[in-house]
């Protein structure tokens, strides 16, 4: 490369610099493996880069021309590999869908595997095989985030046309490598459209970041509950009824969870209004932070939660979800009382379920949802909507009776 061109590129990785710098901060404020994820993510595209446009020979001199080409070669497809393990964590896969969980996992040892194949190739086709695993990885990163966003994850509609751009960038950044793009005007596009895409991610990574503080925090807005955070009422019942329609295009059924704590009443006579608020907005986060970051979660009224599983894949994965809730939910929580003693408070909570079609009416949809949850409260386990009915205490004093181990 001549001096403008190093310079265009030099100019180029400060963009990605700022996408390296942003992982890092929210690395810094959440501390978790996802985050540091998404650091490595951001780090592996930008040597990446460097490495396709030539300025890594620039900086480190001392590769050889030999290690130059393997790097060349293994690093598209290995940042395409990293970039779904870090889709699959931004896209909430795993809570969302196995079947896009499953398939983003495929991406990452396929384009590992071939690239390492690509190696192998006579010249001068490895450098172009690994430009085509690289774009088809990106392209089918593309397909999975418009199946989420057809899921209801408006969000996912940006990175897939972040990632349908990018594989165009891509192609140019591999143009450029291969000799089929040249002059300053061509290296001008490429790392200007390349520039763009990065702070593009930036934005994108931010925002999802922060709607998940949001809700792990209970941040309220104009539509959430104003003790916890969460949906209120209205907007959760509105949530299902667009996801109604969605699930009519699909020809597809979801699932519509209800968490009801059945020894409330007798729980606010030990912790009193204070206690009770605190405990309310405690249990709203545990249930958002294991099963609502990507699933709606609302607050219908005080002792009841409705979850939203618009991609409910089996009646048994379900089942496994709310053996999980459950668990979770079970812990217990220290709890301040009337006087400022400390109690441990342990919840009896149910969690049901009922199925989610376009044909069902919502109110009826909510209604087995809470009699699944009582008659689950009542067993200790999760059961089906259509399990019979136990009876189960409701007034106050019996609450308390019958659950007169919730409170330590």
């Amino acid at each position: 490369m001549n001096l403008a061109e190093n310079l265009i590129w030099t100019a180029h990785a400060g963009a990605y610099g700022m996408l390296i710098l942003c992982c890092i901060v929210i690395a810094v404020r959440h501390r978790t493996a996802s985050a540091a994820q998404h650091v490595i993510w951001a780090g592996s595209c930008g040597l990446g880069i460097l490495t396709l446009n030539g300025l890594l020979m620039v900086i480190a001199p001392d590769i050889t021309p030999a290690d130059f080409h393997i790097l060349r070669v293994l690093s598209g497809p290995s940042c395409v590999a990293l970039s779904a393990l870090s889709i699959r964590d931004w896209l909430g896969a795993r809570q969302r869908n196995r079947v896009i969980d499953l398939s983003v996992m495929g991406i990452t040892p396929t384009c590992i595997l071939a690239s390492v194949g690509c190696l192998w190739l006579p010249e001068p086709y490895p450098l172009l095989a690994a430009g085509v695993l690289a774009i088809l990885g990106i392209l089918a990163i593309c397909g999975l985030c418009l199946w989420a966003a057809l899921l209801g994850d408006r969000l996912a509609w940006l990175a897939a046309l972040g990632a349908f751009v990018f594989a165009w960038v891509v192609a140019g950044h591999y143009g450029l490598a291969l000799g089929c793009l040249y002059g300053l005007k061509a290296h001008m596009l490429v790392a200007a459209a390349s520039a763009a895409i990065a702070l593009f991610m930036s934005i994108l990574v931010w925002t999802r970041s922060r709607k998940k503080s949001d809700a792990l925090r209970g941040t309220q807005s104009s539509t959430s509950d104003p003790m916890t955070g969460l949906d209120n009422g209205i907007t959760i019942i509105k949530k299902i009824i667009a996801a109604q329609k969605r699930l009519q295009l699909r020809g597809a059924k979801g699932e519509v969870l209800a968490v009801m704590v059945f020894n409330f009443e007798a729980l606010v006579r030990h912790i009193g209004p204070g206690g009770a608020q605190e405990l309310l907005v405690r249990l709203g986060a545990r249930v958002s932070r294991e099963i609502g970051l990507i699933n709606p979660v609302g607050r219908y009224y005080d002792r009841c939660y409705i979850v939203l599983l618009e991609t409910a894949v089996s009646s048994e994965e379900t089942n496994h979800q709310i053996a999980l809730l459950t668990e979770k939910l079970s812990y217990p929580m220290d709890i301040m009382g009337i006087h400022g003693e400390d109690h441990a408070i342990v919840l009896n909570v149910g969690v049901g379920r009922a199925s989610l079609t376009h044909q069902v009416d919502v109110a009826n949809v909510l209604d087995r949802a809470q009699r699944s949850a009582r008659t689950a409260a009542y067993a200790r386990q999760p059961l089906t909507e259509n399990s019979q009915p136990i009876p189960f205490a409701d007034s106050a004093s019996d609450l308390e009776n019958e659950s007169a181990n919730g409170l330590l």
